[in-house]
């Protein structure tokens, strides 16, 4: 094609118009076609010559050129932008969000708390002595201040879980077993948990073992979930779980255990039931404990 010396970059409509047109004719038709090139009547057009069929007009392509946009920033930040959006939300800076891992890792940090709230569970917590009954001890090492600073770190972290948790005691008092156990019934608690110290007179043992009531089968499997995470997360001696004719596990009416968290008797054990760190890992084998198995039976 040629081009015109007036109209710069523009196809010369002079040299290939209808010799049945005028010149002026041909500049109208020139100009119409420039607008209508940009109008949607173009489009329908070629969109006629090509099919046979008239194309109707929407008027929506700047909708499709939108929608565009907006899908090409949605998988943009969804690539680039999640990591820290979800570190905001669960505040956890490493949160994994490559492939289906996100969905796990979510539920670990906020599915088991949301359930907990929602059902309202109750666990009651019972911190073994108290007052003037001091349980076993070794010179001023007193069994009650162990099992009282341990039932109130599991009290943190079920609370912190979304659980309702009760204590039979909170300080330094004595309360009658009957009454610990009345407390667990009157509650309507779902699991009861008497957390003690161990004490050998004669010999030597060490470890921890779990007792619950020969008539509670529900306890026993509590007491066998529990006794797994406590060996686990200590790497303490298995002593397992056996049924006993305890007060606190005979009286109450739900799933009930006695933890023995290990023997004040021996030396090495008794210098880790002292330490902070060693309570929080037996805390913690209590909780998950605890949780494994209420989350079975709601």
């Amino acid at each position: 094609m040629y081009q015109s010396a007036g109209r710069s970059g523009q196809l010369d409509f002079y040299h290939i118009r209808s010799s049945r047109r005028t010149q002026a004719e041909d500049e109208r038709w020139m100009d119409d076609w420039e607008e209508e090139r940009y109008s949607d009547r173009y489009y329908s057009d070629r969109h006629e010559q090509k099919t046979g069929k008239r194309r109707r007009s929407t008027g929506k392509r700047p909708v499709h050129i939108l929608a565009a946009v907006i899908v090409f920033a949605l998988v943009f930040f969804m690539g680039r932008g999640v990591r820290s959006l979800a570190g905001s939300l669960f505040g956890a800076g490493n949160v994994n969000v490559t492939g289906d891992s996100i969905l796990p890792e979510a539920d670990a940090l906020l599915g088991k708390k949301t359930a907990a709230v929602k059902n309202k569970q109750i666990v009651y917590l019972d911190a073994g002595h108290g007052g003037k009954d001091q349980g076993t001890s070794y010179q001023e090492v007193l069994e009650k201040d162990i099992n009282l600073a341990v039932a109130k770190k599991v009290q943190k972290l079920l609370t912190d879980a979304g659980y309702q948790v009760e204590m039979t005691r909170s300080d330094d008092t004595k309360v009658d077993n009957y009454t610990r156990a009345e407390m667990a019934n009157k509650a309507g608690a779902n699991v009861f948990v008497s957390i003690h110290c161990n004490y050998l007179e004669k010999g030597e043992a060490n470890g921890i073992e779990i007792y619950y009531d020969s008539n509670n089968a529900e306890g026993g499997v509590l007491a066998k979930k529990t006794q797994s995470w406590l060996v686990n997360m200590t790497g303490a001696k298995d002593r397992g779980t056996r049924t006993e004719d305890f007060i606190v596990t005979r009286e109450t009416t739900m799933p009930s255990i006695l933890v023995e968290l290990g023997y004040l008797s021996d030396s090495t054990e008794r210098a880790r039931l002292l330490t902070d760190s060693y309570q929080n890992l037996l805390a913690g084998g209590i909780a998950r404990g605890v949780r494994e198995y209420l989350a079975g039976v709601e």
